[in-house]
C-alpha cells in the first residue's frame, strides 16, 4: 500500500496562494525523488495551485523546485515528505517574487545635466509610480544629486509620471514605463523643460512719454545690457524704429537691465531696472530717456522748442 504527495504552492511573502504582482505561481516545476535518488514523478503546478503525484510507494522522497514559474526565484530549498500508509502526504511549498526597483534620473532640457537652468532647481520633483492596476504604489522626490529611487516592487509592469516639478521648470508630462523583470533597478531619464520668458523693453521719451522724440533726438538705437545675479551679461537688446527692443528666451530667474549706450540726443539712463522670469511669457519694461535740451532747441523750427526749456 502506497500514497501520494500533493504539493501546494504559495508566495513567500503573502503566504497564500495570491501571488505578488503580475506574477504567476502557475507553471511552477517539481522533481519527486526516492531514496535511491530516482526521479519518481514530475510534477507541474495548475490553476489551482496543486500539483499532486500517482500512488507511490511507502518511503522517505525528496521534492525540489526545478522551474521557478512567472516571475519568481527559484527555490532551492529541498523538501521532505515520507509515505507511511494511504494516505496523501501534503506539502506547502514557497516561491520568493522577483523584485527590482526603479530609479528616476532628472535632467534640464537646455543643460542636458543635473545643472539646473537660471535660478531654477531640479531638486524636490516628485513621482507617482502606479502598477498594472493604476493604483499608486510609491511617490518618490528627486534628491540634491537629481535621482530618486523607488522601494523595493514586484515583477511586473508599471508607469511613472511627475505629479510636481521642480521650482523653475514646467511638469513633465510624458507618461514613462517600467518593467521589473529582475533584481535590478530600472533607470528612466526624465527630461524637465525650464520656465523661459522674455524681456521686452519699451522705451519712451520722458516728456511726451511715448514714442515720439524730441527734437532731432532720436529714442532708436538705445542699447541695454540684462544681467542675471552673477552680473554675468546674458543678452544685449538695441531698440529698433517701434522703440522696442526684446532679449531671447530666458530662464527663470532674476535679472536686471541697465542701458550701456544712449540713443542720439538723449542722456544715458543710469537706473536699474529688476525684472523676475516666473513664467512662460513676455514681461515688458519701460525705461524712459531724458532728451538733451540743446540738441532738441538746435534743431531748426522744431515744433517741440516752444514746449521745452532750453539752456
Amino acid at each position: 500500500i502506497g500514497g501520494k504527495i500533493k504539493i501546494t504552492k504559495v508566495d513567500a511573502e503573502t503566504k497564500t496562494t495570491t501571488p505578488t504582482g503580475q506574477a504567476s505561481l502557475i507553471g511552477a516545476k517539481y522533481q519527486v525523488i526516492d531514496s535511491s535518488d530516482k526521479v519518481v514523478s514530475t510534477l507541474t503546478i495548475g490553476s489551482d495551485m496543486t500539483a499532486i503525484t500517482d500512488n507511490l510507494q511507502t518511503g522517505e522522497f525528496r521534492i525540489k523546485e526545478i522551474s521557478a514559474p512567472t516571475g519568481y526565484k527559484l527555490n532551492s530549498k529541498v523538501y521532505t515528505a515520507t509515505i507511511t500508509s494511504g494516505d496523501t502526504v501534503n506539502i506547502t511549498v514557497e516561491d520568493e517574487v522577483i523584485k527590482g526597483k526603479i530609479k528616476v534620473v532628472k535632467k534640464d532640457s537646455i543643460t542636458n545635466s543635473c545643472k539646473a537652468s537660471g535660478e531654477a532647481s531640479l531638486v524636490g520633483a516628485k513621482y507617482e509610480i502606479k502598477n498594472h492596476n493604476n493604483k499608486v504604489v510609491d511617490t518618490i522626490t528627486i534628491g540634491e544629486d537629481c535621482t530618486a529611487t523607488s522601494k523595493s516592487l514586484p515583477y511586473g509592469n508599471y508607469t511613472v509620471n511627475e505629479i510636481k516639478p521642480g521650482v523653475g521648470y514646467n511638469l513633465d508630462d510624458k507618461v514613462y514605463t517600467a518593467n521589473i523583470t529582475n533584481d535590478k533597478t530600472v533607470e528612466i531619464t526624465s527630461i524637465e523643460k525650464v520656465i523661459q520668458g522674455r524681456i521686452k523693453i519699451k522705451k519712451v521719451d520722458s516728456e511726451t512719454n511715448s514714442c515720439t522724440p524730441l527734437g532731432q533726438a532720436s529714442l532708436i538705437g538705445a542699447k541695454f545690457n540684462i544681467l542675471d545675479t552673477d552680473k554675468n551679461v546674458v543678452d544685449t537688446i538695441t531698440i529698433g524704429e517701434d522703440c522696442t527692443g526684446i532679449s531671447k528666451y530666458l530662464p527663470y530667474a532674476n535679472y536686471t537691465i541697465v542701458e550701456t549706450e544712449p540713443p542720439k540726443g538723449y542722456e544715458i539712463n543710469k537706473g536699474i531696472y529688476g525684472q523676475s522670469i516666473t513664467s512662460n511669457t513676455d514681461y515688458t519694461t519701460t525705461v524712459s530717456e531724458k532728451v538733451i535740451k540743446n540738441y532738441a532747441c538746435n534743431y531748426a523750427n522744431s515744433m517741440f522748442c516752444n514746449n521745452v526749456n532750453c539752456v
